[in-house]
């Protein structure tokens, strides 16, 4: 995909991005006011206010009594055309979803698993996943991994020049080198270059 054709995307992705939860619209619905949501998303925003009035959390429109929630159908339509365009285009993509396929945005390198915007919101609010890393969505996670150990590589071996894992540290070939964390690497490699 070409700069141009990524930023029209990007664009159009911005344009189909619910004002409720920043994601990309899952079953959207349309108010009175012409501004669209989730169905979920504004349901779950109503179901927090006590007692009328219900308002739109874009354009602040007041109902004195709940409003009916209409699907929008043509952008339910123009959301799936959107996502089977992301799709098509060599994304990595999410490996939790199921009913459908959404292109990831991360892919945790300690789980081997890639996430769309909604999973790696459950996968980051999570305190037992705190400590994972994530990346840029990549169907091949090896390219982070020791080849020889199968763990991740956190650390840089400056006499070597490259990233090992703990054990190569330990017990392996690099065991007694002068070594640091990747960003001290990162660091050394771009001042060299």
């Amino acid at each position: 995909m070409n700069m141009a054709t990524g930023l029209a995307q990007e664009a159009l992705g911005e344009e189909l991005t619910c004002a409720i939860c920043l994601e990309i619209y899952t079953d959207p619905v349309i108010l009175d006011c012409k501004h669209s949501f989730c169905q979920s998303c504004i349901e779950e925003t109503w179901n927090d206010t006590a007692a009328a009035p219900y308002c739109c959390p874009e354009c602040r429109a007041e109902y004195t009594e709940r409003p009916g929630l209409e699907r929008n159908f043509k952008l339910a339509n123009i959301v799936q055309k959107y996502l089977a365009l992301e799709v098509s285009q060599d994304a990595v993509l999410c490996n939790y979803c199921t009913e459908k396929i959404r292109p990831a945005v991360k892919t945790c390198l300690k789980c081997d698993a890639s996430m769309c915007p909604e999973h790696l919101r459950h996968h980051t609010e999570s305190t037992v996943f705190k400590s994972h890393l994530l990346v840029d969505p990549t169907a091949d996670v090896s390219q982070w991994k020791c080849t020889e150990h199968q763990e991740l590589l956190k650390i840089y071996c400056k006499e070597d020049k490259v990233c090992v894992c703990t054990l190569c540290t330990v017990f392996g070939k690099h065991k007694g080198h002068n070594c640091g964390s990747i960003s001290e690497g990162e660091k050394e490699l771009r001042v060299s270059v």
